[in-house]
């Protein structure tokens, strides 16, 4: 199991500099030098830009404006984080198109919608079996991700993970979550060993005859399953429920309330009259966006314009680019769940957990499907206390794994200056 971070008490200078280096990545402290770094950047590449914080109704246009992330951060940061992978979120152009056209293909081929909850509720009723037999006892990151794994792993190759490749690929979506994280430099050597296992069990899959399709460049195929279904749900789904339940330990009423949505989602009722039978399942996604909403696991979201976008106060010209700041976004504090069952043009905040237009989230149907039946296997399933989320959860792209250190800070340092000079360079 991996460890967790405990670092020990640091000293002043130590917090001086987090406390520096904290406004450089998330915009702490009086000076927001992380916004000066985006203009800085936008500078450098002579493109507009514009920062958004508040106002999701405009957020929400700018998103279903463009297909484009544009040159910035994803570009500069993420794309080579992921190398080997090309991510579906970070790329633009021709491939883009591509993998999200086979993207969609093989979500149908998969026929997810009938063998998802069937895997998941199985997986989890095992998980929930072995957890009493712990001496701990204890539902961590680890065992969320895990789950998650096996769940999409059997989804997409119709056999259980092998305990071996299940190690391996989880130590893998370490190595990604960490340099994606921009926390450290990954171990190359886990990442090249889950790169060559995949390639392995691609070739004796169904899904073999897309490495002959694809010969010029098999790392376009291997994408397909190594980002949107087995590493980028281990990351951000165990990130999602550090957020779900950091807000039900704070609120016991609301814990005892979903609690009471997951046992009638189970059983098939709901107790609440005025909801209707059939909304137990959208009151649990509503509580899962609202965790998204407020603590999403997505610090900064960021688009380019390639069309004008006019508004009733101001024209955007094609070139803009957005950078959305959704750790900072001035928004309702409260923990409403029953926003999301209002059509999606009465909820101004419809658009900030999966983003909006050609560049939503791809994998969006699939992953709230599996995070409500995780949901409400957990509540109904394990012991409150023995869910613990943020025990072993680290390399977070958003502040809430409490654990960067000094190294970690300087790290960032480097790469943000690699970003500067990259941008200074483009033609």
């Amino acid at each position: 199991m991996a460890p967790s971070h405990q670092p020990s008490q640091p000293s002043w200078v130590t917090r001086a500099a987090h406390n520096v280096l904290g406004a450089l990545r998330y915009g702490n402290g009086p000076v927001d030098i992380r916004s000066w770094l985006m203009r800085a950047v936008g500078a450098l590449q002579r493109k507009p830009t514009v920062i958004l914080d508040a106002d999701p109704q405009l957020c929400g246009r700018v998103l279903a404006a463009s297909d484009t992330k544009g040159t910035m951060l994803e570009t500069l940061i993420a794309t080579p984080a992921w190398h080997p992978i090309y991510s579906i979120e970070s790329v633009d152009g021709e491939l883009w198109q591509q993998l999200s056209n086979d993207f969609k293909l093989l979500m149908k081929d998969l026929h997810w919608h009938q063998r998802l909850a069937p895997i998941a509720r199985r997986e989890l009723s095992a998980l929930a079996n072995h957890t009493g037999t712990r001496v701990d006892g204890v539902v961590d990151a680890e065992a969320i991700s895990r789950v998650v794994l096996r769940v999409l792993y059997e989804l997409l190759f119709d056999a259980p993970i092998a305990e071996a490749d299940e190690t391996l690929f989880y130590r893998a979506s370490i190595q990604w979550r960490k340099e994606i994280a921009v926390k450290g430099v990954a171990d190359e050597a886990i990442k090249q060993q889950f790169w060559s296992r995949l390639g392995d069990i691609v070739h004796t899959s169904r899904f073999s005859q897309g490495m002959s399709t694809y010969a010029h460049e098999p790392s376009r195929w291997l994408s397909l399953f190594a980002q949107p279904f087995l590493i980028s749900p281990q990351i951000n789904i165990s990130d999602i429920f550090v957020s779900v339940f950091h807000f039900l330990r704070a609120d016991e009423a609301l814990r005892a309330q979903v609690t009471c949505w997951a046992t009638s989602y189970r059983e098939g009722h709901i107790e609440e009259p005025t909801a209707g039978a059939s909304n137990a399942r959208g009151l649990l996604e509503g509580v899962l966006l609202e965790a998204i909403r407020l603590r999403h696991p997505f610090p900064v979201l960021e688009r380019e314009l390639q069309a004008d976008l006019v508004t009733a106060t101001k024209t955007y010209r094609a070139g803009t680019h957005f950078f959305i700041l959704l750790d900072k976004f001035k928004q309702d504090q409260t923990f409403d769940p029953r926003r999301w069952l209002l059509p999606h043009a009465e909820n101004p905040y419809a658009a900030l957990p999966f983003a909006a237009g050609p560049r939503m989230c791809v994998g969006k149907p699939i992953a709230t499907e599996l995070l409500v039946e995780m949901l409400a296997s957990l509540l109904t399933e394990f012991p409150f206390d023995a869910i613990a989320p943020t025990q072993g959860h680290m390399f977070s792209g958003r502040d809430n794994d409490n654990t960067e250190t000094l190294t970690e800070s300087l790290y960032q340092v480097r790469v943000f200056g690699r970003v500067l000079r990259a941008s200074a360079r483009r033609p």
